[in-house]
Parts: structure tokens; C-alpha cells; sequence
């Protein structure tokens, strides 16, 4: 749906609750693009790499189920568009 809707937003719904929910900052690579780059930190134990795998498992699983990130995101979406008028 989401990319019928727009080709890379997809890739913002992951992004969103990785910051939001988890706190790992990632950022989508381009515009139209479905690429998700890591900006990790300078040093990175293996501590901080399971942290960040199973943040996005669980953020990758919510998407797929087609739950609430979906309805999350489209509501972050509506606010911002909203915010800037």
C-alpha cells in the first residue's frame, strides 16, 4: 500500500519507530529509495549490534504484520502535514 501511496515510504515507517520506539538513529538513503543507512557510533560493542538486530526485528515483524506501525505512521504523517500549513 504504502508503495502504491509513494515508492520510499516504506523505508520512513521503519525509520521512525527505530528512533522513536528503540532510539537508534538510522536515516532512509534517498528520496524514492528503500534504503536504510545505520549511522552508528564510533565503537560499537556486540552489546549495541544485538540491540540494534533485535530493534529491527521487531520494528521489521510490526511492519509486515500490516498492525499498528502502519496506522502509527500514517497518524505522524497527518500531523506533520498538518503542523505545516
Amino acid at each position: 500500500m504504502l508503495q502504491t501511496a509513494r515508492k520510499g515510504l516504506f523505508a520512513q515507517m521503519v525509520v521512525v519507530p527505530l528512533l522513536q520506539r528503540h532510539h537508534v538513529l538510522t536515516q532512509v538513503s534517498g528520496d524514492h529509495l528503500e534504503v536504510i543507512k545505520l549511522i552508528p557510533p564510533l565503537i560499537v560493542d556486540t552489546a549495541d549490534a544485538d540491540r540494534f538486530v533485535d530493534a529491527f526485528t521487531e520494528v521489521m515483524d510490526d511492519a509486515h504484520n500490516g498492525g499498528g506501525l502502519m496506522w502509527d505512521f500514517g497518524k505522524t504523517l497527518v500531523r506533520q502535514a498538518v503542523a505545516n500549513r
